[in-house]
């Protein structure tokens, strides 16, 4: 039977948690970036519901609005925090 084997990356976790640290951290930058363009994107979408009087749509565009808001205003709360406690895993002077 052929095993199989985790990608190096998580070899590489499991071994070292500086690595796993240094993916998360990665990986909150980049979900604020998506985050923030989710926000802009479901504005823009809004507006062009109101431009082309779309009334039906609007209430659900502007609930999503509303969600994405709450997320980015989350994440811009607590990511001083996680960056905090994820920096204090990695070694920056390697």
């Amino acid at each position: 039977m052929p095993t199989s084997i985790p990608p190096e990356s998580i070899r590489n976790a499991i071994q070292n948690p500086r690595v796993l640290a240094e993916q998360e951290l990665h990986e909150s930058v980049e979900d604020m970036i998506i985050e923030s363009a989710e926000v802009i994107g479901y504005n823009l979408l809004v507006q062009m519901a109101v431009k082309m009087n779309i009334g039906e749509t609007l209430v659900l565009l502007k609930q999503s609005f509303e969600e994405e808001e709450r997320m980015s205003e989350w994440l811009k709360v607590n990511s001083p925090s996680m960056f905090a406690k994820l920096w204090s895993q990695i070694d920056p002077f390697r």
